[in-house]
């Protein structure tokens, strides 16, 4: 288990710096004309900050055997649920676009491109239908990987319980 633990960690770093990127241009796109998007800004930096507090927890902790401030397990435990929010939508996105049939998918695909024509002359539904696919394929992974590694964290983090002290 940790050693599936070590590899999701190192694994979810790259995804964590998009998703940072994504929500800090996302929270000032929704300070600046959406409100609604301080939503999904909010869940992907939480994502990020998971990730990297359970880095460091992994490395501090688990690796170097080091005793931390409890402040990084609030850290953890607070993000995880935005982390576990996330990747639950991505896994429910994911089976919802795999459950679609093709058909029903590219017409949906042409429906949009017909709505956008510049977008249509650029890219065709078969294009545009792999990448559909592709992002879905990418979320569904991703998404798993995260919500396996929050519920190990949660359990080493009991595991771990002595290395954290009391501020």
């Amino acid at each position: 288990m940790l050693l599936i633990y070590r590899i999701f960690s190192f694994l979810m770093i790259p995804v964590a710096l998009i998703f940072g990127l994504m929500g800090i241009i996302i929270f000032f796109m929704a300070i600046s004309t959406n409100p609604a998007f301080l939503l999904m800004a909010f869940v992907l930096i939480c994502y990020t900050i998971y990730c990297f507090t359970s880095l460091q927890f992994l490395i501090k902790v688990i690796i170097r055997q080091n005793t931390v401030s409890s402040s990084l397990k609030d850290w953890i435990k607070v993000n995880a649920y935005g982390a576990a929010f996330i990747s639950v939508m991505f896994i429910l996105s994911a089976l919802q676009s795999f459950s679609t049939s093709d058909i029903t998918l590219r017409q949906q695909l042409s429906t949009m491109l017909e709505a956008q024509p510049q977008l249509g002359k650029q890219i065709s539904v078969d294009v545009l239908f792999r990448m559909f696919k592709g992002v879905s394929a990418f979320l569904l992974i991703v998404g798993s990987i995260s919500l396996a590694h929050v519920f190990i964290s949660f359990k080493l983090m009991r595991q771990y319980a002595s290395k954290f002290m009391a501020q």
